[in-house]
């Protein structure tokens, strides 16, 4: 799962005390084994797919009317259950929404051909989604707290990254401006 890339990348994880690496470890393991099937997240986390997931279905019903017949809501059903769009519902608790790539389901979603959808449907559609999905994990206090430590340690990570670059691209930039003091013509040469 990517989640567990996401937090194992997380500044805690690189502490040296190998002790603490093992805790680390440890607390990831429980937190995954919570979430499969007859762990104590289970429940709580399948609420939060099938209501987002309805939610999903709602705003598309809102948006087409009449254009959504029985024959096109069966294949947007079979669109939501599409590797692609189950692997982007999968990643919901544990990575960033806009690090989610959502661009096969919205082609598939596109190749429906119901009349008068555009990609920003698909797109309000899955803003619902998430939304919602993060409306009813809230109300389990055990699995908001999961969603928050989550994204809290890929925050982490993407501000270490984000500092990381920032020293590459001064590092580069210093590298230019030594690189161009040193073939500058000098003091007494006139330039035309």
């Amino acid at each position: 799962m990517p989640w567990t890339k996401t937090i194992a990348r997380s500044t805690v994880s690189n502490l040296l005390a190998p002790e603490l690496k093992e805790v680390y470890a440890k607390v990831r393991a429980r937190v995954k084994n919570a979430l499969l099937p007859g762990g104590p997240l289970e429940s709580p986390l399948e609420a939060a797919y099938d209501e987002a997931c309805g939610a999903f279905i709602d705003t598309l019903r809102t948006t087409y009317g009449a254009r959504l017949d029985a024959e096109t809501e069966v294949k947007v059903h079979s669109l939501m259950e599409d590797r692609a769009f189950i692997n982007a519902l999968r990643q919901l608790p544990f990575v960033p929404f806009g690090e989610i790539s959502t661009e096969v389901s919205r082609d598939e979603f596109a190749s429906l051909r119901i009349q008068g959808a555009e990609p920003v449907d698909f797109d309000n559609a899955w803003n619902v989604l998430r939304r919602r999905f993060f409306l009813a994990a809230g109300r389990s206090h055990d699995l908001n707290n999961l969603l928050s430590m989550t994204l809290a340690a890929a925050t982490e990570q993407r501000t270490d990254d984000l500092l990381q670059r920032i020293d590459s691209l001064s590092s580069v930039v210093e590298d230019l401006l030594r690189e161009r003091q040193i073939s500058a013509p000098s003091d007494t040469t006139e330039i035309p």
